[in-house]
């Protein structure tokens, strides 16, 4: 009430507050402090009484969100739950999961997947996979692999595997080439239940149907 001086427009006030040093807190909303604290009941209060944007952002493009994802689960979750935007990039273009993956933290992956973010975005460092195999990070690759990461993707010439080759991470590694063998596997088996069955059909001289069948295997 102080900070709007009888406007009566608190929201837009405690909006345009900002830290205003040209250290890590430059541009720092109130609900940017009290997430990256872990204030829950700031929080509450900032968003549900004084109905402040849940996806305000400092001069790097960085949501309360982001931070709240560094440093504390419970304030990641309630901002989720209220609107937050999991898939808001910052100013260079990496998201959420991007620096998760990258630091390797298993518990916001897994929270930021479950409440909707895409498990593709791509940034200059390529995907969150890639983030996540460059630093040998075995728990957050094997999450985003389960959420159908993609794992043949190219950014800048270089896909996930080639990213823990370089980092010689051996185990994930042997993580992403195993998940690459398993189409493989599949496609070997669906061939040889193709040239059997077409072997069948050829035994009771329908041509039609075996030569269908054997043209979807080579």
């Amino acid at each position: 009430m102080m900070l709007d001086m009888g406007r009566g427009r608190p929201k837009e006030a405690i909006e345009e507050l900002r830290v205003e040093d040209n250290g890590e807190f430059e541009g720092f909303s109130a609900l940017h402090i009290a997430a990256s604290t872990g204030s829950l009941e700031v929080c509450r209060h900032l968003v549900e009484e004084l109905l402040i944007d849940v996806d305000l952002v400092d001069k790097e493009g960085r949501t309360p969100l982001f931070f709240a994802t560094y440093r504390n689960g419970g304030t990641a979750e309630y901002l989720l739950d209220h609107g937050a935007n999991p898939d808001k990039a910052d100013n260079n273009g990496f998201s959420l999961l991007h620096y998760a993956a990258e630091i390797g933290i298993c518990e916001m992956i897994e929270l930021l997947l479950a409440k909707g973010a895409y498990v593709d975005p791509v940034s200059a460092r390529g995907t969150p996979l890639r983030g996540a195999a460059r630093e040998g990070h075995y728990g957050a690759v094997k999450i985003l692999l389960d959420h159908n990461a993609d794992y043949n993707k190219m950014v800048n010439g270089v896909t996930p595997l080639m990213a823990a080759r370089d980092a010689n991470s051996t185990e994930c590694i042997k993580l992403l080439v195993k998940v690459q063998e398993e189409p493989m596997l599949k496609r070997e088996i669906v061939a040889s239940e193709l040239i059997s069955l077409g072997s069948i059909s050829l035994k009771k001289k329908d041509y039609v149907v075996a030569a269908k069948l054997y043209s979807q295997v080579y």
